[in-house]
């Protein structure tokens, strides 16, 4: 079937039909040839657009370049079916049912074109419009809703008018998602179509729709329902889809749009004031929407801090710098020269950092990055600064741990904003309760006018004003954009000192949401400069100008960034001169990044990666930037290696959550199980025990590594869950892929789970005989081993025989120059010293003990070592002092989340705030230790604190509570194989029986305590 050419639009149309189904004119025009694939530039551009939308869609197209590539869009795609036409085919004959059909199609068509959508094709008595391809509109939802009902008056109007007695009626279905448009095309004919999910849910709805309704979907729904009423239809079951999808008929427009509430930044006065008190040293948190004026409410304080001579230090993150340890805290620094030059900086900035740094522990260098940065702000602090902290919701972990040791730093004034949804880690980071919070608010008529002068240097009339609030939401961000999408379209004119809405607008002109808004000032630029745009929403927020250059060319560029800039979706800044652009907001990379084909995607982040390591190299400054484009590229090994690269530099910088994302990204990509078992670790460091069990167990499926058995059992051993663990390393012995393999480290595992839980007697037994099968070995395994039975001998009772094993523990250690093991040796030591009442000798050992875990940065050995500390200095009568070093221990172990120290800490602190006399104090520390200690197994700690809580009773006499407490201490330090300190319980038990006049059981728990003491 040859066709016709359409000479308005340039559509196709099959011979017979009388009207054109793209646009509605009739078929009395002279016929023309159909575009080719070809036609690209000019009047050939012109022609070809028009086969595809009605005539100004196609004009703006040509005058912003007149390409369409290839591209992810936010559409609204609507089908309509006719109802009625099989049986009316059955009645009429051909020629008269084209009578019938014609003017229908060319009616709906023509609905269509009017609202400037894009009849993709007609499929019989069916037609598929598009809104938001190929050029998107701010309502792209709005008007394909506006056709559905006017395409429902349209047809019956048509019927009416009809020579042929028919009954005709539509069923439409509307669907709002991305989509891939492209063209097809080929010399004999060029379409334009979209793909995906957006397209084929509408044609389900049609399909579902009862005859003379529309079914929305709830993306639609939820782009519109400012302006349309509709009644929930429930959860259709859909051909093709798993799960019943939910949608709602369109009832019709609402009487008056409604309005939500509303946000606001101008005329920020009171807020203003609110934050004032950070420019004397004082904390504010500050929380709002993106786009509410958060950033500019800051400024605003800036100007007052420079005006009073107080210094400014602001320190943004960014949402590609999540995964990148310290990213805000780098980008302070690589403005100081100066400051690049203190060891713990330069390493961190990818530097030279000097042979003193070179052997530090993760968390040594941590520690010691930590308190550099405290000495770099606090030197700022005097005579006045602000830290200004922005969109903490993007934060890695350390910046937001950093940042937490900042906020102590006297004459530092500090002001922390986010998003919503990150107000609990601000109110986590300022948890001493001295912040005032700020929360913006809604922005009322009167703001808005007036942001509306300062977009357009003139007044606009209070409709406009009063229809970008409803628009809006009030938030500033979006009403400064839709302002600005108005004026570049041309809808909003000036008309002397003021602006009005020109006479063919309408509500429908009006973007409902922000990516409307941005997708339509994107698709009115040139496509150079939008090019140019996509091309840095994938560098990043920030886009230093040599990248750019690198990664898109030269050709255009200036002219293109001066279009954006004047647009203002980009803004020009500098960085150690150079230049630098801007996003004027997330929003915008956001929209611009999503338009982007994930192929397109790729291949710009692999350029991107390429650029990059061209221009800085690949030093540690820069490997996470590029482990995260060569990742987003799908760049194969290479991706792999730096990801790994990336991981290990945050756990050097005991940045474990950073590290975390790297490695996973890496086992994304390789089934490298080394890779799996650094991401294990990590797992069980940080305390996702669920994670490290499922990445221990997929290692051990893989190859039975006996490293894998090992972090099953322990994993399950800081779970609490002994069971698991011994059945695990009973398992691993009896396993064939352990047969010829060193299989000590297991027997150590399985002395330190019986340990922990109380069983002291059989975690002696299991190091003897796996010391018997050492055969004279002389390695760290060995060392630990002894370890473990000098702090089961300790807790039994044989001090002396646990300090021999120390000494024999310290030569391992030593001869392997193994300054972790040293320190736990001297823990344990320690330990053994305090409880034999060797108090000088305890604390000397402890000290040493702890200048070695601080020099290596093990956390658990420093805590212990406090905590040991603590108790010789209880037992030295020094209260104050011994509780000092408890609330020390418990931070560190807090820190790192470690369950056996913090349940220990929280322990011994609540003993000796009960011997203070703070027994309220010590009360709520002993719930946190039994808490803690039930949910992870330890017995000793449950021990301590249920022994604890019952002398708090016997003080505020409760004596039968507290006997009933005491002799439940004693079974359990019995359990535990623990003899004097479940004789000290027996005896707290008997006292308070005899207070409780309960003379028999007082003499029960002497006998029980006389016992224990004869044993």
């Amino acid at each position: 079937m040859a066709g016709w050419t359409c000479a308005s639009c340039g559509g196709d149309n099959p011979d017979g039909t009388r009207f054109c189904g793209h646009c509605g004119a009739p078929a009395d025009e002279p016929r023309s040839e159909p575009p080719t694939a070809d036609a690209t530039t000019g009047q050939d551009v012109a022609q070809a657009l028009r086969s595809f939308v009605a005539g100004p869609v196609a004009d703006r197209l040509v005058e912003a370049g007149g390409t369409l590539p290839e591209e992810r869009r936010l559409v609204t795609a609507l089908f309509a079916d006719v109802s009625g036409f099989t049986a009316l085919a059955d009645r009429l004959d051909p020629e008269q049912l084209l009578e019938v059909i014609d003017p229908v199609i060319s009616a709906l068509s023509t609905v269509v074109g009017r609202y400037e959508g894009y009849v993709e094709k007609f499929a019989g008595d069916a037609l598929m419009a598009l809104f938001g391809a190929p050029v998107s509109h701010e309502d792209d939802a709005v008007r394909a809703l506006h056709v559905a009902l006017e395409m429902h008056r349209e047809l019956a109007r048509v019927v009416d008018e009809l020579e042929h007695d028919v009954e005709l009626t539509l069923h439409v279905g509307v669907n709002s998602g991305h989509g891939i448009a492209r063209i097809l095309g080929s010399e004999a004919r060029m379409d334009y179509a979209v793909l995906g999910d957006s397209v084929i849910l509408a044609q389900r709805l049609e399909s579902a729709a009862p005859r003379g309704e529309t079914y929305v979907s709830e993306t639609t729904v939820r782009l519109t329902e400012d302006a349309f009423e509709f009644e929930p239809v429930g959860e259709l079951e859909l051909k093709g889809k798993a799960e019943p999808v939910p949608a709602w008929r369109l009832v019709g427009v609402r009487d008056e749009p409604r309005v939500r509430g509303a946000t606001t930044l101008v005329g920020r006065d009171q807020e203003l004031s609110e934050l004032e008190p950070a420019l004397d040293g004082g904390l504010v948190t500050l929380t709002g929407e993106p786009g509410v004026g958060k950033s500019h409410l800051v400024e605003a304080l800036r100007a007052r801090a420079a005006a009073g001579g107080v210094g400014w230090l602001a320190a943004r993150c960014l949402s590609y710098g999540a995964g990148i340890a310290y990213w805000p805290y780098t980008e302070l620094l690589r403005g100081d020269p100066a400051a690049q030059t203190v060891p713990h900086f330069a390493r961190l900035l990818g530097g030279e950092a000097g042979d003193e740094l070179e052997h530090l522990e993760p968390e040594a260098f941590r520690r010691g990055l930590h308190d550099a940065f405290t000495a770099w702000f606090g030197s700022r602090a005097v005579g006045g600064a602000v830290l200004v902290f922005e969109d903490a919701h993007w934060a890695d972990a350390s910046s937001l741990a950093l940042t937490r040791e900042l906020l102590r730093i006297p004459g530092l004034g500090v002001i922390l904003t986010a998003r919503p949804e990150a107000a609990a880690t601000l109110a986590e980071l300022a948890d001493d309760g001295r912040a005032h919070a700020i929360e913006l608010e809604p922005l009322g008529p009167d703001a808005v006018a007036l942001l509306a002068v300062d977009v357009l240097g003139s007044p606009a009339p209070p409709a406009v004003a009063d229809l970008i609030l409803a628009r809006t939401d009030g938030n500033p961000f979006f009403v400064k954009e839709l302002l600005r999408g108005l004026r570049d379209a041309g809808l909003l004119v000036r008309d002397g000192e003021t602006w009005q809405l020109r006479p063919d607008w309408n509500d429908a002109d009006v973007p409902p949401t922000i990516e409307g808004v941005l997708a339509a000032r994107i698709d009115l630029l040139p496509r150079a400069a939008a090019g140019t745009l996509g091309t840095a929403s994938v560098i990043g927020r920030r886009v230093r100008l040599p990248l750019l250059k690198g990664v898109g060319g030269e050709l255009g560029l200036y002219e293109s960034i001066d279009q954006l800039v004047a647009a203002v979706l980009l803004e020009r800044t500098s960085d150690d001169g150079i230049e630098v652009l801007a996003f004027h907001h997330a929003l915008v990379q956001d929209v611009a990044y999503s338009r982007l084909l994930r192929r397109h995607r790729r291949d710009l982040h692999h350029r991107v990666a390429d650029v990059a390591e061209e221009l800085y190299g690949a030093g540690d400054d820069v490997i996470e930037l590029l482990a995260r484009h060569l990742y987003l590229a799908e760049a194969g090994d290479k991706a792999v290696s730096y990801l790994v690269r990336a991981g290990d530099r945050a756990k050097r910088l005991f940045a474990n959550a950073e590290a975390i994302i790297h490695f996973e990204r890496a086992a994304e990509l390789s089934s490298s199980t080394e890779i799996t078992l650094q991401l294990a670790d990590l797992y069980e460091v940080v305390g996702a025990y669920d994670r490290a069990l499922d990445a221990y167990e997929h290692v051990r499926a893989a190859t039975g590594d006996v490293r894998a058995w090992r972090g099953l059992a322990a994993t399950h051993r800081k779970r609490g869950e002994y069971l698991q663990a011994f059945q695990t390393i009973n398992d691993a012995f009896t396993s064939e892929s352990l047969r010829g393999v060193d299989v000590l480290p297991l027997w150590l595992e399985s002395a330190w789970s019986l340990s922990v839980s109380g069983r002291l007697d059989e975690a002696v037994d299991v190091v003897q005989a796996a010391l018997a099968t050492a055969d004279g070995r002389r390695d760290l395994v060995v060392g630990d081993l002894l370890l473990q039975l000098a702090h089961a001998e300790t807790l039994r009772g044989n001090r002396d025989e646990a300090i021999a094993q120390t000494r024999s523990a310290e030569e391992v250690f030593a001869a392997a120059d193994d300054a972790r093991g040293l320190a736990r040796t001297m823990r344990i030591r320690g330990n053994a010293e305090a409880r034999a009442g060797r108090l000088d000798a305890a604390a000397a050992t402890l000290r040493r003990g702890l200048e070695l875990a601080e020099r290596t940065g093990n956390v658990e050995e420093i805590g212990g070592c406090l905590i040991n500390l603590g108790i010789v200095e209880f037992e030295r009568g020094e209260l104050d002092k011994a509780i000092a070093y408890d609330l020390q221990a418990i931070e560190e172990f807090e820190r790192v989340g470690h369950g056996s120290g913090r349940t220990t800490g929280y322990a011994n602190v609540a003993h000796k705030l009960a011997e203070a006399g703070r027994l309220d104090e010590a009360e709520a520390w002993c719930r946190r230790a039994l808490e803690l200690a039930d949910r992870i197994g330890h017995a000793v700690s449950r021990a301590d604190a249920t022994d604890t809580l019952a002398r708090i009773h016997l003080k505020q006499e409760h004596y039968s509570l507290a006997a009933e407490l005491a002799e439940e201490a004693a079974s359990l330090y019995v359990a535990s194989g623990i003899a004097d300190q479940a004789q000290d319980a027996f005896g707290v038990a008997a006292e308070a029986w005899e207070h409780a006049g309960q003379a028999e059981r007082a003499r029960a728990a002497t006998a029980r305590a006389r016992d224990l003491a004869t044993a």
